[in-house]
């Protein structure tokens, strides 16, 4: 079965523009995948405001378990002239740009200095950073130790929110919204990555870092909505 990070690897790669009814196909994360440490202390959940956004009203994930646990993008959304350049312009041309917000951290802690660039996803988009001398995705879309292409990102994958319910295993972390994260960072797979789904927005988003778990982590916790207009 195919991993998640060979998903990203698949992205990363030159690839022909796809459809919303072709995306990717996002593997099941494993079932013993502990879930990403964040915080959760007596948090208020922030409303979004999605009026300019590309959210929809619509899309909701229905879960029974209620959960304390802050989702990132619950804070003020980035400006569109705070956020990465390659972003929009990547999102700008994805075909699921109706329904798949840009999102992207709003620090890269240990990744920071790297270099963000657009990146390839059929039917959707992705916003890459290349970092001189990690590992990372070669153009041939083979895991290099050192050339540091790819070497962490997001992407607003082809997938619908709806068809991806049965992809995150059962030890998938709730937010307060609604949302889920799914965390694989398995020490013989060479990138850590992470599925969410995010209410209002009827896509997969998968975050990625082969500098490790704990830069996963710092990516997610700074994950914020882009105002696109």
């Amino acid at each position: 079965m195919r991993t998640s990070w060979m998903t990203v690897a698949m992205f990363l790669m030159a690839g022909c523009g796809g459809t919303r009814a072709s995306g990717p196909a996002i593997a099941a994360p494993s079932a013993s995948t502990p879930a990403p440490v964040l915080a959760a202390a007596e948090p208020t959940v922030v409303a979004q405001d999605t009026t300019t956004t590309a959210a929809s009203a619509e899309v909701a994930l229905p879960v029974a378990v209620e959960s304390t646990v802050v989702p990132p993008w619950g804070a003020d959304h980035l400006a569109s002239q705070a956020a990465p350049r390659p972003l929009l312009q990547a999102w700008n041309r994805a075909d699921n740009q109706g329904w798949c917000a840009p999102m992207a951290p709003a620090a890269l802690g240990a990744g920071e200095g790297a270099r963000a660039r657009v990146g390839a996803a059929p039917g959707g988009w992705s916003l890459e950073f290349d970092r001189r001398g990690a590992a990372g995705i070669a153009v041939n879309g083979e895991v290099c130790e050192t050339c540091g292409r790819g070497a962490f990102g997001i992407t607003g994958t082809a997938m619908s929110a709806e068809d991806a319910e049965d992809l995150l295993g059962p030890g998938a972390t709730v937010y307060a919204d609604g949302g889920r994260i799914d965390v694989q960072a398995n020490a013989d797979e060479p990138a850590a990555v992470a599925t969410l789904l995010v209410p209002g927005q009827d896509c997969v988003y998968q975050v990625w870092s082969f500098l490790g778990r704990e830069h996963l982590d710092e990516l997610v916790a700074g994950l914020r909505l882009v105002d696109a207009h």
